[in-house]
């Protein structure tokens, strides 16, 4: 498979960085979050409070194998998809896996304090999830991102770079 997916923290600019890399490469973006959202007919935010973490974990593994036919796209998957092994797993069947890495710092930066649409923020604190994630987001890239003070221009240069070697 020739895709790319984005992984990475909430803020760490899967999807701003994820349309600027397609349009580069001639790809279609294809956001996860928002893909469960249009299916369901309801936010994320929705979904965690009608139906818990749990369900939304299961919609978007059922999404990762759906996507399996998929080629020439750039997809931006949720945060916490690192979190089930599965979907790991099939990920790094779909292409090339990118782990946009940032420190906390940027993180708030970039999500400037509007934790309103975060489901996961209203639980747990950034620093708690990042220190959950950051050794599987690692494990599952193939290549690692630091995105701190960079632009997003630079960043999809910087992946097409280490994708091409």
């Amino acid at each position: 498979m020739n895709n790319i997916i984005l992984i990475g923290m909430m803020g760490s600019g899967k999807t701003t960085i994820g349309p600027i890399l397609a349009s580069r490469l001639g790809y279609r973006f294809i956001d996860m979050d928002a893909l469960i959202e249009s299916m369901q007919g309801m936010t994320i935010q929705r979904i965690f409070d009608m139906y818990g973490e749990a369900h939304f974990r299961k919609l978007e593994m059922d999404l990762t194998s759906r996507l399996s036919s998929v080629n020439s796209a750039v997809i931006s998957t949720g945060g916490g998809i690192v979190t089930n092994a599965q979907n790991t797993l099939e990920l790094r069947t779909l292409g090339k896996v990118i782990y946009l890495k940032a420190s906390i710092e940027q993180l708030e930066a970039n999500l400037g304090g509007n934790f309103d649409n975060r489901p996961m923020l209203q639980k747990h604190s950034l620093h708690a999830i990042l220190n959950v994630r950051q050794g599987l987001y690692e494990a599952a890239a193939n290549v690692v991102v630091e995105i701190d003070g960079k632009t997003s221009d630079a960043l999809a240069e910087e992946i097409i770079d280490a994708i091409s070697m």
